[in-house]
C-alpha cells in the first residue's frame, strides 16, 4: 500500500483533508458535534506512527481545539529502514485503523488511558479533566479501609489518614481532581475494589 492508497481509504470512509495550519494536513470527518481527526506522521526515512485526535489537531502545542471535549492519541511505530519496506509499513498502519483506530475516534473514552495502552499500544492525551470529592457512606472503617483510600487517590498522603479518619464521623469528604476524564471510570472501579465504603461525586 501506498501514502495516495491509504488517503483514498480515508477517504472511503467519510474523511476530508484539511490544512488548519500551513505544513500540516490531516484527515477528518464529523462526528456529532465534533471532528474525528487522522495524520500520518513519517520521520523522514524511517519509521511511520498515526496521530489520532476527537475534537482536536493532534500533536500540536499550544492544543489546537476544533471541538468540545479534545483527546488524542499517538499509535505504535512501524519501522522501515529500507524505503522499499514503507509499503509494509503504511499497511500495517490501516490494519491499525481497522481493528483499534476507527473503534477509538468514535467513542475514545469507552476505554481508560491505561487500559488504551495495554491492549493496543496506544498512548492517550485527554485534555478534558474533571473534578469531584469523594465521600465517607459510613462510620466504622477499620484502619485497613481507610489506607485503602490513600492506595487509590494520589491526592490523599498515607500520613493524612489518621486526621481524615478522626473528622469522618463528621461528615468526612475530600476534594479530588483535577483527573482525566478518560481515567474517571478507572479511578473508580479501583475506589469500589478497594474501599467500598467511599462514594464518588463528580462535578457537572
Amino acid at each position: 500500500m501506498n501514502a495516495r492508497q491509504f488517503r483514498k481509504r480515508l477517504e472511503a470512509e467519510g474523511f476530508e483533508f484539511w490544512e488548519p495550519i500551513k505544513g500540516i494536513r490531516v484527515a477528518r470527518r464529523a462526528n456529532g458535534s465534533g471532528w474525528e481527526v487522522v495524520e500520518k506522521h513519517v520521520v523522514k526515512g524511517a519509521d511511520l506512527m498515526l496521530l489520532l485526535a476527537r475534537d482536536c489537531v493532534p500533536g500540536l502545542r499550544p492544543i489546537r481545539k476544533i471541538g468540545p471535549e479534545p483527546i488524542e492519541a499517538v499509535s505504535p511505530w512501524w519501522d522501515y529502514d529500507d524505503p522499499a519496506d514503507r509499503g509494509s509499513a503504511i499497511r500495517s498502519a490501516w490494519r491499525f485503523m481497522e481493528a483499534v483506530g476507527f473503534a477509538w475516534l468514535a467513542s475514545p473514552r469507552a476505554v481508560t488511558s491505561r487500559a488504551a495502552r495495554e491492549q493496543w499500544k496506544l498512548i492517550v492525551t485527554d485534555h478534558v479533566e474533571v473534578t469531584g470529592r469523594v465521600v465517607c457512606q459510613e462510620d466504622g472503617l477499620s484502619l485497613k479501609q481507610w489506607y485503602r483510600l490513600s492506595e487509590v487517590l494520589p491526592e490523599i498522603e498515607p500520613e493524612e489518614v489518621l486526621r481524615l479518619r478522626k473528622s469522618a464521623g463528621r461528615g468526612w469528604s475530600k476534594r479530588i481532581g483535577p483527573l482525566p476524564k478518560c481515567d474517571m471510570a478507572d479511578m473508580e472501579a479501583a475506589l469500589a475494589e478497594r474501599a467500598a465504603k467511599f462514594a464518588v461525586e463528580w462535578d457537572p
